[in-house]
């Protein structure tokens, strides 16, 4: 139990600190009415990003000649990864919270403003628009269960799919990592330009 408990902390640690490429402060430019044209900028970065479409075309081969249910079947039955089913639940579990502590802690880290104030505007505005993003994410999960109606491997009820730990830590992960990387670029342009000064 210990372990799996260091393993979420260590995962929430993983987070960057730093102003965001164009200098300006996490939060500055966050906004619940992003406009159309944002939309489609970010409608377009996802369509071209490996890591958007790669899982769903792999998700429709699977689809072919019911695969998804037989490699359901036989991981239930053979628990390969976990040993059992209620550590496989219980991994779940963890990821899915490892996932939101990086994210909040991440966010927390990463420097907002100059004054109070202002830090704690461009928190509450990043957060406004997190929290927009998850209860968005955990609706439209909620919606495609009902719809898809898909039985547990378990046969515990019919809200198999799509997954609500998956969808929760996907809501979680990518703007934790976003941040973290952001941050990185800027550390690495301050690195970059103060070694060329001296």
């Amino acid at each position: 139990m210990w372990r799996r408990g260091v393993f979420v902390a260590a995962l929430a640690l993983l987070g960057g600190c730093a102003t965001l490429p164009n200098g300006r402060s996490w939060g500055e430019d966050a906004t619940l009415a992003p406009g159309w044209e944002r939309v489609a900028q970010s409608a377009a970065r996802a369509a071209c990003d490996p890591w958007v479409w790669a899982p769903l075309a792999l998700a429709g081969i699977v689809q072919i000649d019911d695969w998804d249910r037989e490699i359901a079947d036989w991981a239930r039955e053979e628990t390969p990864i976990f040993g059992s089913n209620a550590h496989a639940e219980q991994w779940s579990d963890d990821f899915r919270t490892a996932s939101g502590i990086a994210y909040h802690v991440t966010t927390l880290a990463t420097p907002s403003g100059t004054t109070a104030t202002e830090w704690l505007l461009n928190k509450a505005r990043g957060y406004a628009v997190g929290l927009a993003a998850t209860a968005t994410t955990r609706f439209v999960t909620t919606e495609l269960k009902e719809a898809a109606d898909r039985i547990r491997p378990n046969g515990a009820d019919g809200e198999s799919f799509p997954s609500g730990h998956t969808s929760t830590s996907a809501a979680y992960s990518p703007r934790a990592t976003s941040i973290r990387s952001r941050s990185r670029l800027r550390h690495d342009a301050r690195s970059t330009s103060g070694s060329t000064r001296s």
